[in-house]
């Protein structure tokens, strides 16, 4: 279990899962905004042993509390093993540290491998800006419309491209989300070959 840094609801567990078929393992991560109720996040695997007959490549276990690195980055430990979970000839003391590293705010992400939308649950913000952290190389965009707010809507939002960790949304070079600090409202996104990692 962990926080994401930084953070005081994003509640994470990167979960060591046993696949018995293959007699390996991998890390999996579940998530929460109240520590309580748990979804797994979709994509699969974060973690995954490395190439057979390697140092991690049997099988490895996740260690605790994901932390913040220097050059926006975060990393969770983890124990690597050279021979499978259940393999019954080698002394189980051999594993090895590592590090499993990603760039900041980048642990999973939602893909539109071609086009896709969604919509958030109604939200509240004390702030007046939107950002995002994605990816949309070459043909790739990302679009949002804010519905509650003033004209912030799909067709109005700038093109958002390339691959930025903190980039300001703007409608027709506006920016602001159009909607006072405590108003409700719900964001509307489209993905054209993109992944969004989180917004904020």
């Amino acid at each position: 279990f962990t926080l994401y840094p930084g953070t005081r609801t994003m509640h994470l567990m990167l979960s060591t899962i046993f696949r018995r078929d293959i007699d390996s393992t991998n890390i999996r991560v579940a998530s929460s905004m109240d520590g309580r109720s748990w979804e797994w996040l979709p994509g699969g695997p974060v973690v995954e042993p490395g190439e057979e007959g390697g140092w991690d490549g049997g099988c490895l276990f996740g260690g605790i509390n994901l932390v913040e690195l220097p050059e926006d980055r975060v990393a969770i430990p983890y124990i690597g093993y050279a021979y499978p979970h259940k393999f019954p000839r080698y002394d189980p003391h051999l594993g090895n540290l590592g590090l499993a590293t990603w760039p900041k705010e980048r642990l999973v992400a939602l893909i539109a491998d071609e086009e896709g939308e969604f919509w958030t649950t109604p939200l509240k913000s004390k702030g007046e800006h939107l950002y995002l952290n994605y990816e949309a190389p070459r043909n790739g965009s990302v679009q949002v419309e804010i519905q509650g707010g003033d004209g912030r809507t799909i067709e109005r939002c700038d093109l958002l491209t390339g691959d930025r960790l903190k980039k300001e949304v703007t409608w027709n070079g506006e920016t602001g989300i159009g909607v006072k600090p405590g108003e409700s409202f719900t964001l509307h996104f489209k993905l054209k070959a993109a992944k969004l990692y989180s917004f904020e």
